[in-house]
């Protein structure tokens, strides 16, 4: 039975993985950004976790304006891997600050999805688990009745 319980868990743990992912996309997120690379379905303790990358929220819920200044060498990895290159005489460290300014000053609007994922996956959970049981209890009951 155990071995079934794992199988079970395999293929959710599949599924969210694969949704949560088109879900982000869906919603404008880079499908090549560390982001969708770090979404991670895990079971721990009884309970489906989702594991990812601490700015997983706020690229969810946007950032307001006014709030305080992204640390501009916090910027400097983001900007070197999407090929954001300081023009003229600019340094990186220059331009991150113009970024990370410009982020204070107008804020970044959110992309929304933290509600589809946990209405997807809610759905998701519920379909596999009702499903893959009615399918073991058809079976236990048919060698019961067998034997």
């Amino acid at each position: 039975m155990q071995d079934y319980l794992d199988d079970i868990q395999k293929a959710i743990i599949k599924d969210l993985n694969k949704s949560t992912k088109a879900v982000l996309i869906k919603k404008k997120v880079d499908k090549q950004s560390d982001l969708v690379k770090s979404i991670d379905w895990q079971f721990k303790q009884g309970h489906f976790v989702l594991v990812s990358y601490d700015y997983y929220e706020w690229v969810d819920s946007g950032r307001k304006k006014g709030v305080k200044q992204v640390p501009p060498q916090d910027l400097i990895p983001w900007m070197k891997e999407n090929g954001i290159r300081p023009r003229g005489k600019m340094t990186m460290g220059q331009l991150a600050f113009v970024i990370s300014r410009s982020i204070k000053i107008n804020g970044i609007k959110p992309k929304r999805y933290a509600d589809k994922v946990v209405d997807l996956s809610t759905d998701i959970i519920a379909e596999e688990i009702a499903t893959d049981l009615s399918e073991i209890i058809v079976d236990e009951i048919v060698d019961a009745i067998e034997n």
